[in-house]
């Protein structure tokens, strides 16, 4: 256990787990043979090859984890970049603006006050708000819920596992592999639903009502066997 109160930690390539604190100041570790944990309050963390969990808390500055056997943990607030790659065991990441979860990251997530971007991970649950949130080739079942911001979901693989997002005063955009089958239902208020992809594209207008305080527009896909759901609420929240 390495505790200072102000002042860099830096650890290369320690054999064993780790338990770092420092209020201000950053933490580097490389190579650890175990968990490590951090606990950082006005500071960056940058971790890499790490064989065993990772859990950081706190608040701070730019967050940094790559190559991760175990689960990754992060838990606070922090005003900097957020950088994540190939952390086998997912991704937990937990503050006031967003709750996060992912069960594997092969592929990156990238994360600052304005946009999330996650390439190639598997199963997602994502909660937050305003947000421009961008998912390419994901695996595995899908839910987002954003408001104030766009969302655009992408894969080049066929669907096997159910699709929700939602979201409030701002677009969805849902971006299908090429010969995906589904069955699509859509309604819209003040607006129109689409769905698009390479062999299939729905751009009529869709029923419109009124909507006391805002419009709202909800899109359904379900595809056999399971159901998907597209969903942008312009409303109040």
């Amino acid at each position: 256990t390495v505790q200072i109160e102000s002042g860099d930690i830096t650890v290369p390539q320690w054999q064993a787990s780790l338990d770092l604190h420092t209020v201000h100041g950053a933490v580097t570790a490389a190579g650890a043979g175990g968990n490590v944990q951090v606990a950082v309050a006005h500071g960056s963390v940058h971790l890499d090859q790490v064989r065993g969990n990772v859990i950081i808390s706190g608040g701070g500055d730019d967050i940094a984890v790559s190559n991760v056997t175990g689960q990754t943990r992060l838990d606070g607030e922090y005003v900097g970049d957020l950088r994540f790659r190939n952390l086998a065991g997912g991704l937990s990441f937990h503050s006031n603006r967003t709750s996060l979860d992912v069960a594997a990251l092969p592929g990156s997530l990238s994360y600052d006050l304005g946009e999330i971007t996650i390439d190639g991970a598997s199963r997602i649950q994502l909660q937050t708000r305003n947000v421009e949130v961008n998912i390419r080739d994901f695996r595995g079942p899908l839910q987002v819920d954003n408001r104030n911001e766009s969302v655009r979901v992408s894969t080049d693989a066929p669907l096997a596992a159910p699709i929700h997002i939602g979201n409030r005063n701002a677009d969805i955009r849902l971006t299908l592999a090429p010969g995906s089958r589904f069955q699509l239902a859509a309604s819209a208020d003040n607006g129109d639903a689409r769905l698009l992809g390479r062999r299939l594209r729905v751009s009529d207008p869709v029923p419109v009502r009124a909507a006391p305080g805002g419009y709202a527009g909800i899109v359904t896909v379900l595809a056999p066997g399971d159901a998907m759901r597209v969903t942008d609420l312009r409303d109040g929240w």
